[in-house]
């Protein structure tokens, strides 16, 4: 029997390296599987971004109004970062507020009574300094120290500014982003870049109104004239 000791303990040592080995294997299997996915995941969201610069693209050669733009671009904004809340305001002088709602996903509800003049902080703060807001978490960030809103899912929001002639125009505010996660540095630069290029088509929108307006008043006045 002492003789079966040294084949038994062999043999042991043995099945403890081949699980070991069996177990990095396994191990590894998952690691490259997720990386995979990863990339995967990484590929098809960039697509999405693609396809969303090409769609703005077709959109600005379209005779829309500045109004439908902008909607139009918050939806895509919307799809492109993954988030279920989002609104877009243009500034609009001859309102009480300065803004003018253009597209809220979900509607905005009336505000609670005491809260009108927090109702558009955020957005006035960027039209002012003319910088985006990124926040990771709304209740300890110094620019906002505030209790988070449950309808507005994790409390990680994010506004940027559309321009146009270097003057701010509108503001978009992007909330609630799904699986409850925060605003990425990639979201803000894939946002910026997508409101950036619809800077132009609110510019072509504004010269062909003048266009038109010109239009109208020559016709006017030949009209006059003839008569």
């Amino acid at each position: 029997m002492p003789g079966l000791a040294l084949p038994v303990a062999g043999y042991a040592l043995f099945l403890c390296c081949l699980l070991f080995i069996v177990g990095v294997y396994k191990k590894r299997r998952a690691g490259a599987s997720l990386k995979l996915e990863n990339m995967s995941n990484e590929s098809l969201r960039r697509n999405a971004e693609l396809n969303a610069l090409r769609e703005i693209s077709e959109i600005i050669r379209n005779d829309i109004s500045a109004d439908d733009l902008l909607s139009l671009i918050l939806e895509k904004a919307m799809q492109v970062v993954g988030v279920l809340n989002g609104s877009i305001f243009l500034v609009d002088t001859t309102e009480p507020d300065g803004l003018r709602l253009i597209s809220a996903k979900p509607p905005l509800g009336p505000a609670r009574e005491g809260a009108e003049p927090q109702r558009y902080l955020f957005v006035k703060s960027v039209i002012e300094s003319g910088q985006g807001m990124r926040i990771q978490n709304i209740e300890d960030d110094p620019r906002t120290m505030k209790s988070n809103d449950p309808k507005y899912g994790a409390p990680s929001f994010i506004s940027l500014p559309v321009y146009k002639n270097k003057q701010v125009v509108a503001v978009m505010n992007l909330a609630n982003k799904e699986g409850g996660g925060i605003f990425t540095e990639h979201d803000e630069r894939v946002l910026t870049i997508m409101l950036g290029s619809i800077s132009v088509g609110i510019e072509n929108i504004s010269l062909r109104n003048v266009l038109e307006k010109h239009q109208t008043n020559t016709k006017a006045l030949n009209s006059r004239e003839k008569n």
